[in-house]
């Protein structure tokens, strides 16, 4: 039966997909409202031709709306009968088809591929949610509203003829102080053509040049392009609104219909090829992907925060611009000479941001400032001057470095307020170098609401993601380290109030405290952990001084960091800063006299003690041990400790009758606290062994450093440092009692274990590289001893600096070497700079400078100079006496020296006074029988054998011993 009036809509569709069919008349019957009829074949009447009702349908209807899935595709009918009716008459612009996709098909192989579809082809309606799939419906309906509302040869636009001229939309002119990127740019040049999806997203912190980059992209190939377009893409709004309205710069038909404008645009994008789509600020994906031709047919360069991109496009970051490439630029941008005082110091500033180089340039450039006066100013106001944009060659990014970051923060605190809060706690850490178990493993001191998200391993991950998605945060997975850029830090650190940035400083150094090893005495063991921690350590220690952050958690981490710098890398000065803020904090947290002070106490004396400031470290040790005395108990490891602080400086002073008894009493406390086989147990063994060795006592010293050595290997194992240590104890005990062959494989296998569990480069491991050198060089074998003098002085250069009083120690022992080899002159460089350290470091009055003034005397004493050597030996004496007392043993060894140059000169009478007084000292400080009171009682019977026979040379100096 014919109809009454031609149908508009016909619906083309297979009956296995009747039940979608069903769905669609819902949404297509408030269009009988408006005069527009379609038509389906169960429309046909009983009795009716069918095919001929099919044919005037098809042949009269001014849209067509086919219903795609595989069913729709392998039907035989609609292939053979109504396709090409279709399809014929689309070509000649007589009907628009409309491909409403129902399910994954191979539509993309089929006829209908040219043909805009409904929805998105990546996603047909079954695979939508029930709200997408009614929202997708409800798209439908108004698509075939308009359509019909509007002249078919006006709905389907037809283009205009092709121009020759090209189309160049880009609205930023071009940059001429764009510098460096040429690697980006490169990768560019090979993605687009040749990767499958032809498109690249330029992902990066935002002011980081991504838009500055697709533009010079864009300008350096726009011969390549016959077309090239620019769309803003900030928001679903404006990217819609930017992609709409280039069908008037495409020179098609427009309509007022939003919808219909992007439809025409897409179409002629899916159509042609020879064109370039930038898309800037793309953030939100899922608004800009259902625009873009699938498969791509021209070129897409996206930019974004958002790294998550792969499955729209190639994935670039665009990083800080490198050193030499940010100098350059803001050169350019300010108009100075790429040589300017303070260019790179500034650039580096500055973290190689493009937007705030950009900046900190056209503030040079207005005020006529130099890099240095710039940078001296940006250190005291930088909040202010990163606020600072100006107007000019702004184009791209208008706003200032601070409007800029505090909109992603807002954008991103919208999202997920808790995201906000981390990346505010890590504004208070080291932006290179933020562990992910500072935010795991302190969790709990992040505050009520982030302790629990972070706690939580999902809801962390979530969080973190927010971040990374807004490029305020990198994550750098194989390491587990996050990175965060230094201006972001500054921005977001100056945006809240001193009370607020006291609250999160606290509460990232009490993370990071929480992330510390629990025990306070830092163990071998523990020093990666420290090692991967401390920049952050170092940042939370310049908190603590900023904001007066004096908790016990701080005293703590001050406390063990100290430690590490101590024992690790002998950096004494930073390791005596950080003890004393430590000390300064449990004084008045917890008062003079608790163990934590005690503790503190302690560490300092010892870097005193280190550093040769005796009279220093005295009261500090007396004072701690009175503290564990009282609050600890007489037996307690801690007052062991002190005991073993204390002996040691006596010891190393020479006072061996006050340093015995607590030697004595410290191992006795630990071997009743700690245990016969403890660590500490095995290094109260050593301290006494080596009393018993400075006293010549070998005989006592031996068992000792024996069972010391026992223990740690059992303890701690054969590979620890201070297992080493015992080795090095031993083998001085061997050398010292002349059992070379003995010393020699303990010597060399301390050097292994040092080399391996220390490194290369460690002060420990020059000690032992010194103490091989030393035992070679009593052999006589000088070519092994000489490069291990010298590769332990080149350590200890490099590590603990030219200036260090251990530096002077190497210096005089290859001095030493030399000398014994006849090379006086090399000799005599050594021993003058080693002088010249002794007194700039530790002053002119203390016992190692009298050291080298000995050294220095013998060797002109060698040469037959003793006039140069006379007051040299004169003035060791003095500072020996003054310092250490009339009767240490280094008193002995400098009246011993200077006897011998009298004697030599046959002053036997001041010889033979010197002499007595030296036996005196050490026979009472070192016993009968040590091996320097043999010598000097040796001497001393020359001395008076030559003074008999007066008139005549007196014996060869090289029987008189200096020591």
């Amino acid at each position: 039966m014919a109809h009454p009036m031609s149908p508009q809509i016909f619906i083309s569709y297979s009956r296995e997909d009747a039940e979608y069919l069903d769905r669609i008349k819902k949404y297509l019957k408030p269009l009988e409202e408006h005069g527009i009829s379609y038509w389906e074949d169960s429309q046909i009447q009983a009795g009716e031709d069918w095919r001929k009702e099919i044919e005037q349908a098809l042949n009269t209807a001014s849209i067509a709306l086919c219903l795609v899935s595989q069913n729709f595709l392998a039907s035989d009918f609609i292939h053979q009968v109504e396709l090409p009716t279709l399809l014929r008459r689309a070509e000649q612009n007589d009907v628009l088809i409309i491909p409403f996709l129902l399910k994954f098909s191979i539509f993309s192989d089929s006829e209908l591929e040219p043909f805009l579809a409904l929805p998105d082809p990546k996603t047909p309606l079954t695979s939508l949610s029930s709200s997408k799939q009614e929202e997708a419906l409800c798209h439908l309906y108004k698509r075939l509203k308009q359509a019909i509302k509007t002249p078919v040869s006006t709905t389907v636009p037809e283009e205009k003829p092709a121009t020759p001229e090209r189309l160049f939309h880009i609205p930023i002119p071009e940059n001429h102080f764009f510098t460096g990127r040429d690697t980006l740019l490169a990768r560019l040049k090979d993605i687009l053509p040749t990767h499958p999806r032809k498109a690249v997203a330029l992902w990066g912190l935002p002011g980081i040049g991504k838009t500055q980059i697709a533009a010079q992209y864009a300008y350096q190939h726009r011969s390549q392009y016959q077309t090239v377009l620019w769309v803003q893409a900030e928001n679903p709004d404006m990217l819609r609104s930017s992609f709409a309205a280039l069908d008037t710069l495409l020179g098609l038909s427009s309509v007022s219909e939003q919808q219909i404008r992007i439809d025409m645009v897409r179409q002629w994008l899916n159509k042609h090829h020879d064109w370039l789509l930038i898309a800037d600020n793309a953030n939100d994906l899922s608004s800009i992907e259902p625009l873009l031709p699938s498969p791509p047919s021209g070129h897409v360069i996206f930019t974004t925060w958002n790294k998550a991109v792969s499955r729209l496009a190639v994935p670039l970051e665009v990083e800080e611009l490198p050193t030499d490439d940010s100098a350059a630029f803001l050169a350019r941008r300010a108009g100075i000479a790429s040589d300017s005082p303070g260019l790179k110091a500034l650039s580096r500033e500055l973290g190689g941001w493009p937007l705030a180089l950009d900046q900190a340039g056209a503030y040079m450039e207005y005020h006529q400032k130099n890099p240095q006066d710039y940078l001296d100013l940006y250190r005291r106001h930088a909040p202010k001057l990163l606020d600072q944009r100006g107007d000019v060659h702004a184009h791209d990014h208008p706003e200032s470095v601070v409007k800029t970051c505090a909109l992603s923060f807002e954008k991103m605190a919208s999202e997920s307020p808790a995201a906000q809060a981390l990346l505010t706690v890590c504004a208070f850490l080291h932006p290179d170098s933020i562990p992910e178990d500072i935010l795991f493993t302190g969790a709990s001191a992040l505050g009520e609401t982030l302790a629990p998200i972070m706690a939580n391993e999902w809801e962390r991950e979530e969080v973190l993601a927010v971040m990374y998605r807004y490029a305020l945060l990198r994550r750098h997975a194989a390491e587990r380290l996050l990175t965060m850029h230094r201006l972001v830090q500054t921005v977001l650190k100056h945006s809240l109030s001193e009370a607020q940035q006291s609250l999160w400083a606290e509460r990232a150094s009490a993370a990071l405290a929480l992330t510390l090893p629990p025990e306070e005495r830092v163990e071998f063991e523990h020093w990666p952990i420290y090692k991967r921690l401390l920049p952050c350590l170092q940042k939370s220690f310049a908190h603590q001084q900023e904001y007066s952050l004096n908790t016990a958690s701080m005293a703590r981490m001050l406390s063990q960091t100290a430690q590490y710098f101590y024992d690790q890398h002998a950096e004494y000065a930073t390791a005596e800063a950080w003890v004393i803020a430590s000390l300064s904090i449990r004084e008045k947290l917890f008062g003079t006299e608790h163990p934590d002070t005690a503790f503190s106490l302690n560490n300092l004396a010892r870097l005193h003690h280190t550093q040769g400031h005796y009279a220093e470290a005295l009261p500090l040790l007396q004072q701690a041990l009175n503290i564990c005395q009282n609050s600890l108990g007489e037996e307690h490891s801690d007052t062991a400790t002190s005991l073993n602080n204390l002996a040691g400086l006596y010891r190393v002073q020479g006072q061996y009758a006050q340093a015995l008894p607590l030697y004595q009493q410290a191992l006795c406390i630990r071997q009743n606290s700690l245990g016969g086989e403890h660590s500490d147990t095995a290094i109260s063994l050593n301290n006494l062994a080596a009393l018993y060795q400075a006293q010549g006592q070998y005989a006592q010293a031996l068992p000792l450093f024996q069972r010391a050595l026992k223990i740690c290997q059992n303890s701690l194992g054969k590979d620890h440092p201070d297992t080493a240590t015992s080795l090095n104890n031993l083998a001085g005990l061997y050398q010292a009692q002349g059992q070379y062959a003995q010393a020699l494989p303990l010597f060399q296998q301390a050097l292994s274990i040092r080399q391996n569990s220390l490194g290369q480069e460690h002060p420990d491991t020059a000690s032992s590289l010194s103490s091989l050198a030393g035992l070679y060089r009593v052999q006589g074998e000088y070519v092994q001893a000489l490069p291990l003098f010298q590769q332990a002085l080149s350590i200890r250069q490099n590590s603990l600096g030219q200036e260090h009083p251990d530096t002077a120690n190497s210096l005089n022992n290859l001095a030493a070497l030399y000398q014994v080899q006849g090379e006086y002159a090399q000799a005599l460089l050594l021993y003058q700079q080693a002088l010249k350290i002794c007194q700039n470091s530790l002053g002119k009055d203390h016992p190692h400078t009298a050291n080298s003034l000995n050294n220095l005397a013998a060797l002109y004493q060698v040469q037959g100079e003793y006039a140069q050597a006379l007051p040299l030996y004169q003035q060791a004496l003095k500072i020996c006496q003054n310092s250490l007392g009339k009767d240490h043993p280094h008193t002995a060894n400098s009246l011993n020296n200077l006897a011998v140059l009298y004697a030599e000169q046959a002053q036997y009478t001041k010889a033979r006074h010197l002499l007595e007084q030296a036996l005196k000292i050490r026979t009472r400080t070192l016993g009968q029988r040590h091996p320097d009171t043999r010598r000097t009682k040796k001497s001393l019977q020359q001395v008076k054998y030559a003074a008999k026979r007066s008139g005549q040379a007196p014996h060869p100096p090289s029987k008189l011993k200096k020591r």
